[in-house]
């Protein structure tokens, strides 16, 4: 038998009030909760619901039952500001160095830079997927541009390696606009020559 997920105090908070209104939606998990303690912020109250789903604590489904991966919808209702519509541009990779798909990289290249459409929130999801990530030089971090439209990666590749990224997963979506909304997974491979 499976052994009972682990859950917090905070993450208790979070099942109690979806138990005592089922069903309900994350925005409404979230006013309750804020309405008993003004404290609770939109992003943590996400961030639990998150977990709770990867715990398999709490599933989302659809009305035939099949699960459904935990998603987020923004939209503005019309007449709308258009500052308010610019903070809702779902970014995307607008260009990438080396290129993705790339089959002929120098292994001397030194870092690797995606940039977005828009500018970007401080963190970034690199995710293995299923292949080779580049090595990072001891104390080297990955970093924004000033424009924070560029993520740089400081790197060290291997000749004849092929590798295989993706940028945000399931899961891990910290590559997100400086609005918040979150850049869809996107997978990045590229090949270096011998």
């Amino acid at each position: 038998m499976k052994a009972a997920p682990q859950i917090s105090d905070n993450e208790w908070d979070v099942m109690n009030t979806v138990w005592e209104r089922a069903p309900v939606t994350a925005d409404q998990v979230i006013a309750r909760l804020r309405e008993a303690d003004p404290s609770w912020h939109f992003r943590t109250v996400k961030t639990y619901l998150g977990r709770l789903v990867k715990k398999q604590a709490l599933a989302f489904r659809s009305v035939d039952g099949v699960p459904a991966a935990l998603s987020v919808i923004y939209f503005c209702t019309r007449g709308a500001g258009g500052a308010v519509e610019k903070k809702l541009v779902r970014p995307v990779v607008v260009a990438a160095v080396p290129a993705n798909g790339a089959k002929d990289v120098d292994p001397a290249l030194r870092e690797l830079r995606v940039s977005f459409n828009v500018p970007m929130g401080p963190g970034c999801s690199w995710l293995l997927a299923g292949g080779s990530v580049p090595s990072t030089p001891d104390g080297a971090e990955p970093y924004w541009t000033d424009d924070r439209r560029t993520c740089v990666v400081p790197v060290e590749l291997e000749p004849g390696k092929e590798y295989r990224m993706s940028l945000n997963g399931a899961w891990h979506n910290n590559f997100q606009s400086a609005a918040g909304v979150p850049l869809e997974p996107v997978l990045y491979t590229f090949h270096t020559r011998n």
